[in-house]
């Protein structure tokens, strides 16, 4: 059996395997539905490809056909994943199924109108008509298209996470989606070499590297992705009451001035005094509840009056605390990781880097310089 068979063969497996735990995963249940659709259909179709016809394995009509179904619904699947993991829903919308429409469209008009499109892959007796095969490869390149504009967004979105999780989150380990944003833009390569192959192969030009490439590159980076989701952290688990409304822009705040600067001294009071930052865990949410502000007043605070986000205000405290904690002839004994933990940090990496940003010394040389001053 071909080298390339057994790999799919294996990698078809661990796809039912995959999609199997992602359907009964609790934790982002419904963003995860939708990933392990997308694994469940790609190990189908690779199954499919097995014991269609094993001579034909690596047969551009044998692939296609496969690659059909795959575009369908690979561009709104992974769209939906990335929607529902980055917002706080409950349930999932019944309008997700606008998504998926170009597919029964294209069941019914084949079967309004046969011998059109998808005729062009049948083993017919009868010839199919001139310009079948002109269609075909337009409605496949349509429909890359249209799964490379939902990829984009996709990564659009994750883009715009990234930056919204700063002020939701004083720490971001379990809001890491650089992995996400990473597989996304491979992704994108993987849908432009598909797109470039089936130009040229409109033109009867064989490129044999990018039928290999996209054969073995979609599933593994779709097994990829499905791994992730199965290890990615509930991102909003500790935010209860994620405002959904759209925040007004601060030009347009009802907040006033000194009622920001009464905001401000009862914040920074409270960050020295009671030190919530050494909650590893803290949100803006705790915070605003801490301190009976509303979470929108308590952002804009923190934004526009102390020009900070959450993540870089919070882990501001923590930083101080660390060099505090480093001087202490009591807690000498202690490593540097314990006591960064001590101060609330929950990475060493993390907090190598922030520590390094603000003081341009590595911790140990930091201790080791102040020490020598004593």
């Amino acid at each position: 059996m071909d080298f390339v068979v057994i790999v799919l063969n294996l990698a078809a497996v661990q796809g039912l395997l995959i999609s199997f735990f992602l359907y009964h995963k609790r934790k982002n249940h419904n963003p995860n539905l939708f990933i392990a659709s997308h694994t469940l259909i790609t190990s189908v179709v690779l199954f499919v490809f097995q014991f269609k016809d094993q001579n034909l394995f690596i047969s551009k009509e044998v692939i296609r056909y496969g690659t059909f179904l795959l575009l369908f619904v690979s561009g709104p699947l992974l769209y939906l994943y990335t929607t529902y993991l980055t917002t706080e829903r409950k349930a999932i919308d019944r309008k997700v199924i606008l998504h998926f429409a170009a597919l029964p469209v294209s069941v019914v008009i084949e079967l309004l109108f046969p011998h059109t499109i998808l005729y062009a892959l049948d083993y017919a007796d009868q010839p199919p008509p001139i310009d079948a095969f002109d269609r075909l490869y337009l409605l496949e390149v349509v429909l890359i298209l249209i799964t490379i504009v939902y990829v984009l967004i996709s990564f659009k979105k994750v883009m715009m996470f990234d930056r919204r999780a700063l002020n939701l989150f004083s720490n971001l380990e379990s809001a890491n989606l650089v992995w996400l944003r990473n597989l996304l833009a491979i992704f994108s390569v993987l849908l432009l070499i598909h797109l470039i192959d089936t130009s040229f192969d409109y033109f009867q030009i064989d490129l044999q590297w990018s039928e290999h490439i996209m054969t073995l590159g979609f599933p593994i980076l779709i097994y990829v992705i499905s791994y992730k989701a199965l290890t990615q952290p509930e991102i909003f688990k500790e935010l209860r009451n994620i405002e959904k409304s759209k925040i007004k822009p601060y030009k347009n705040s009802s907040l006033k001035d000194h009622v920001a600067k009464a905001h401000i001294h009862r914040l920074l009071s409270f960050m020295e005094e009671e030190k919530p930052y050494l909650d590893c865990n803290l949100t803006i949410e705790d915070l605003a509840n801490s301190l009976n502000i509303s979470r929108h007043h308590l952002t804009e605070v923190i934004n526009k009056h102390l020009n900070k986000n959450f993540y870089e205000f919070v882990n501001g405290f923590r930083l101080e605390e660390v060099k505090q904690l480093l001087v202490n002839s009591s807690k000498q004994h202690i490593t540097i990781v314990g006591i960064a933990f001590e101060a609330g940090f929950s990475s060493k990496t993390t907090f190598n880097t922030l520590f390094r940003k603000e003081t341009g010394l590595t911790p140990s040389a930091y201790r080791k310089t102040m020490n020598s001053k004593v």
